[in-house]
């Protein structure tokens, strides 16, 4: 399933060429040149994972990304899907098996964190559903010096991917690539 991305791809253009300072945070005069703007998908397991607190259940949703497994975050219901897209898209290299280890793992850690901070401890997590999906990113490419580089945005929320998502995205563009390459 292919979520439909929120954002367009105009909005998508300003919010990519927008140059922000890191110390300062101020949007410095000249924008990046976007020499480039597609959307991308990248593969996402999402899992349904009910916790316990006493005799409280809580259920929640988190996706795990489809690639290396180290993008954890919580979901949010009610996103619109897609049946068929032409964009690109990233294949799943993690396992269903692998992706439910991880996803368990990072959440506990994920719930430790959280019971340390609020004295109060959720327990007995459990997946109870799995799905697939492709989510959308934005992804502009601009020229840098004398090389190239890439920055995403995510196609629902409209917020900058961050630096950890960078590795999934060249894993990504890589695994895409090979799938073309193959199809010729």
């Amino acid at each position: 399933m292919y979520i439909s991305p929120e954002v367009p791809k105009k909005n998508a253009e300003h919010i990519l060429s927008q140059r922000k300072s890191f110390f300062s945070l101020k949007i410095r005069k000249k924008p990046f040149s976007l020499e480039k703007i597609e959307l991308f998908y990248l593969p996402f397991y999402v899992f349904e994972i009910v916790c316990e607190r006493g005799a409280e259940k809580q259920k929640m949703r988190i996706s795990l990304d489809g690639l290396f497994g180290s993008s954890l975050f919580f979901i949010r219901e009610g996103l619109r899907y897609k049946s068929k897209i032409d964009h690109l898209v990233s294949p799943f290299v993690l396992s269903l098996t692998d992706a439910k280890k991880k996803a368990l793992e990072e959440f506990r850690w994920l719930l430790l964190e959280q019971g340390l901070r609020n004295k109060k401890s959720l327990s007995g997590s459990k997946i109870t559903g799995t799905e697939k999906i492709y989510y959308p990113f934005w992804v502009g490419y601009f020229q840098k010096r004398k090389a190239y580089d890439f920055r995403a945005l995510d196609g629902v929320s409209g917020e900058i991917a961050g630096v950890k998502m960078r590795r999934i995205f060249l894993k990504a563009f890589k695994e895409a690539s090979d799938i073309d390459e193959e199809a010729s």
